[in-house]
């Protein structure tokens, strides 16, 4: 049986099909609409049966219908890793040919670099969590605006903290020219607050969600937030992978014996990265005789930055779930160890 490797280059309002054979000669190529209708069709008009088909397409402009579409009809159908992509970001002539071509000839390889696709029930989840994200950046953006204004009208010798019940009250009307970046700040709020409604609503009480909720900083919302962005902690095969994945990992350049470290990686997801570091900044702020403290602690002690000694504690949350979840046991304080460096006063 020959096999047909499609690669698709998909777009918010055009798609461009490209198909070769075994033997990687070029057999179909042809633009079709984004519409259910459109890949219908170029699904039918493809010179081969779906289960002769292997289909790639990147994860962008709402390909996850595109792709349960063709999944229906028996193609098998593989995500690419957009990050690792880099021979398609890289080209010296991109076109969506190429692009499309591009992607076929890695599948046929089978040296695709592949992406994760959630299950359903896990992707409502994940969207709602980026929703709730995409706004309490928002907020936060405001609340600074705010400040600024502030600030620079001299505002801040009457109001220290405008966004306190005492600055509110004073500044919180139409003449004082902030009255609509309050207002919008109530709105977000309530948007805030409806979706972590929501979010509650959705999230299934399964184990790996009262285990995340057993541990030190993490409450309701940052677990759900990190049952959605993970989804299966089976397909990390170390801790170090879901380290990598949530950015936290220090970028590397070394060659020899040389060895240098820089700044972390930011790579992957954003949002479980800024979940798992508010969690830490939770166990900084909270009891300080446990032992997750201890490694807060050390960091500091070895001179580094409020932020740096986040990161360390960001590090060691992520790997305590990863363990306590494969384990399948709740967080105990006295099996983490302390930090092994000595700490100085």
């Amino acid at each position: 049986m020959s096999k047909l490797y499609v690669g698709v280059d998909w777009h918010k309002r055009t798609s461009t099909w490209v198909a070769i054979n075994e033997e990687r000669k070029k057999v179909y190529e042809k633009v079709w609409e984004c519409t259910p209708e459109a890949v219908r069709s170029a699904v039918t008009s493809l010179p081969a049966k779906p289960d002769e088909m292997k289909l790639v397409v990147e994860p962008v402009c709402g390909w996850r219908w595109m792709t349960d579409l063709c999944e229906e009809t028996g193609i098998d159908v593989r995500i690419a890793n957009t990050i690792k992509l880099r021979q398609i970001a890289d080209s010296g002539q991109k076109t969506d040919k190429n692009d499309a071509l591009t992607l076929a000839e890695l599948l046929r390889a089978d040296y695709l670099p592949e992406a994760y696709k959630v299950p359903t029930e896990i992707y409502e989840l994940r969207m709602l969590v980026r929703e709730r994200a995409h706004f309490i950046s928002q907020s936060t953006a405001t609340k600074c605006r705010i400040h600024s204004v502030c600030t620079g009208r001299g505002g801040h010798v009457t109001a220290e903290q405008p966004l306190h019940k005492a600055g509110w009250d004073k500044l919180y009307h139409k003449e004082s020219g902030l009255f609509e970046m309050f207002q919008s700040l109530e709105e977000i709020n309530t948007h805030v607050t409806n979706l972590e409604k929501r979010i509650l609503e959705t999230i299934t009480d399964t184990k790996t969600y009262k285990i995340l909720l057993s541990m030190p900083g993490v409450g309701p919302v940052t677990a759900s937030a990190i049952c959605a962005e993970v989804g299966d902690f089976k397909r990390f095969h170390t801790p170090s992978a879901l380290i990598s994945y949530a950015g936290i990992y220090p970028k590397e350049r070394s060659s020899g014996e040389m060895k240098r470290y820089g700044s972390i990686s930011k790579a992957g997801s954003k949002v479980l990265r800024y979940s798992i570091i508010e969690a830490a900044m939770r166990v900084r702020d909270t009891e300080k005789s446990h032992n997750l403290y201890t490694h807060y602690q050390s960091a500091k002690a070895r001179n580094k930055t409020a932020k740096q000694a986040r990161i360390v504690v960001a590090h060691k949350l992520l790997t305590i779930a990863w363990h306590l979840v494969q384990r399948g046991t709740m967080y105990d304080d006295h099996m983490v160890k302390p930090a092994q460096r000595e700490i100085t006063s």
